[in-house]
């Protein structure tokens, strides 16, 4: 074999083993390990309501505290839960760096056909760290009534 060759194959070789190195990087690590996107200082499975009740067309706001760490793409989804289910728009957002504390964010108006009685938020956030990976977050309210 050349000295041509066996050089070749080696810079290809190493050309290999450094890009699965690369790729595994922002596939696995990136976002989950290093870099979080977003940390949260409140319980996301228990988000606090601005009002224990709520008339139908009324606004739903929740109460978040976060440190975003990073700029992102963010896509959320929400539905308002009882026995039936109502989901809301969903919202595509490019974010940046930025902390909220104890700030209460509009989520969405309960429907007019809302039935009366016990209901809670639920939502998904799909953050797009880059282009080879996707964190997905789920949220959910405390229990609210709808009169």
């Amino acid at each position: 074999m050349s000295k041509t060759l066996y050089w070749s194959n080696i810079i290809l070789t190493f050309f290999v083993v450094a890009g699965s190195f690369v790729v595994a990087y922002f596939q696995y690590i990136d976002g989950s390990l290093v870099r979080k996107p977003i940390t949260f200082g409140v319980d996301i499975k228990n988000l606090q309501t601005q009002h224990e009740m709520y008339r139908p067309g009324e606004t739903v706001r929740l109460k978040f505290s976060f440190c975003r760490h990073r700029s992102y793409e963010l896509t959320s989804n929400w539905k308002i839960v009882n026995a039936t289910i109502v989901f809301f728009p969903e919202v595509r957002l490019v974010v940046t760096p930025a902390c909220i504390e104890d700030k209460y964010v509009e989520i969405g108006h309960v429907p007019f056909t809302t039935v009366p009685g016990p209901h809670h938020m639920e939502g998904t956030s799909a953050v797009k760290v880059n282009n080879l990976r996707t964190i997905y977050i789920d949220y959910r309210s405390e229990e609210f009534q709808v009169i």
